[in-house]
């Protein structure tokens, strides 16, 4: 009977015997039975199928697949907990015909999975120990940007749509195209930073110049971009060169703690979430110092649930350890309360976390039409398959509400 044809049969409400099956395997396969809150149909390598959960309706059409080509994978569960199921995804240890279908399950069933794959005390010490030694100094922050923003422009180029903005659009209305939807997430920051033609405005991680382009049409604005990222600034730096730049329009490759000068609006775009938690006081100190008096600053940042950041930031994850090295995400309290040590004043907040979801929806959408043509530029399959988990794995998490996305506008008292 072929895979698809299993799925159609009505299953037992019991587990078959699993007598035969490794020690390891009959372990988490039972966990997950008797934990799972939601339907899970379980391939093994040796093509028996298991349907897992508690509350099953008897038949496996619609619920999630996960197919199980090495028992390997429960092994690197074992060590690593929930790192290691990623890694065992990322290795080809198991697969699935729905990723995004097992990620939303894995959401739902998040406290069963915690205590399946809980990892050992030692691996627990060794993610935290690498994610430590990626601390955002100087020179950490420059190889951490470096690691993820210089993948290069033509492998993002790809896959990102045509204002190369890689952070979370505004879907103001459910029609708007990617590129709309980006545009409008730069015209809401704007609009939130009242700029006026009088203002020197500061980017703090200018990205591929999309805001710098919109901006910079502000006649007689003076803007400063800056980053890390060697790559982008190239692009950024070609993107606004029609205007006039030795006046106006000036981007540089800069630490913000190394910023000078006083500004009447700072902008930044998903750039704190890269700043790392032990730097965030570096961060907002340059608020007070660079921000004039009166003077508005406006955050885009991504934050963790408030009941989630405790355990989150003392355990390393996937994205800390393959994706962004030495990032952390802020819970929102975590925000006011920075604000307040700095004597900065938090007035306004807007969440569009599911809009975060769509993006990434879309990313994902737009990665794996654009596979064929990353392939062809040295990219293997285990990349592919982290990158996919990574987006996939992000889009779970907000619309879980395990993540949001905020703008924050904070001002500087006269």
């Amino acid at each position: 009977m072929n895979h698809d044809a299993a799925l159609k049969q009505p299953l037992s409400n019991n587990l078959p015997n699993l007598s035969g099956l490794p020690v390891m395997v009959r372990f988490f396969v039972t966990r997950l039975h008797k934990a799972g809150t939601s339907t899970l149909n379980l391939k093994l390598s040796n093509g028996e199928l298991i349907q897992l959960g508690q509350h099953r309706d008897n038949l496996t059409v619609g619920a999630p697949t996960l197919e199980i080509i090495n028992y390997r994978a429960f092994l690197r569960a074992s060590i690593s907990g929930m790192m290691g199921w990623a890694e065992g995804y990322m290795a080809g240890d198991w697969t699935t015909p729905n990723l995004i279908q097992l990620t939303e399950w894995a959401a739902t069933n998040e406290r069963a999975l915690k205590q399946a794959f809980k990892g050992s005390f030692l691996s627990k010490i060794a993610n935290n120990f690498w994610h430590w030694s990626r601390n955002n100094s100087l020179a950490g922050s420059r190889r951490n940007i470096a690691y993820h923003y210089d993948l290069g422009n033509n492998f993002y180029q790809l896959w990102l749509d045509e204002t190369m903005t890689y952070s979370s659009a505004l879907f103001e209305t459910p029609n708007l195209t990617l590129a709309q939807a980006q545009e409008a997430k730069y015209q809401k920051i704007l609009s939130l930073s009242d700029i006026s033609p009088t203002h020197r405005l500061l980017e703090v991680g200018c990205g591929w110049g999309g805001l710098a382009d919109i901006a910079a049409q502000t006649p007689g604005l003076h803007y400063r971009g800056i980053t890390l990222s060697k790559e982008q600034l190239v692009w950024a730096k070609e993107r606004v060169a029609h205007y006039d730049q030795s006046q106006r329009i000036n981007m540089e490759y800069c630490d913000y703690r190394n910023i000078e000068g006083q500004y009447d609006r700072i902008i930044s775009i998903e750039m704190f979430e890269a700043v790392g938690e032990e730097h965030w006081d570096e961060y907002f100190q340059m608020l007070n110092d660079t921000l004039t008096p009166g003077g508005t600053a406006v955050l885009q940042i991504i934050c963790i649930s408030e009941e989630r950041f405790e355990h989150y930031r003392t355990h390393a994850d996937f994205i800390q350890r393959y994706i962004f090295p030495g990032g952390m995400l802020p819970s929102v309290s975590k925000i006011g309360s920075l604000s307040r040590k700095h004597h900065l004043s938090l007035d306004e907040t807007v969440s569009f976390g599911q809009d975060y979801a769509t993006t990434l929806k879309l990313w994902r959408e737009r990665f794996i039409d654009a596979w064929p043509k990353i392939t062809n530029m040295g990219y293997d399959e285990r990349f592919r398959k982290m990158w996919e988990y990574y987006l996939a794995y992000c889009e779970s998490g907000f619309r879980h509400k395990a993540l949001d996305v905020l703008l924050f506008k904070i001002n500087k008292p006269v």
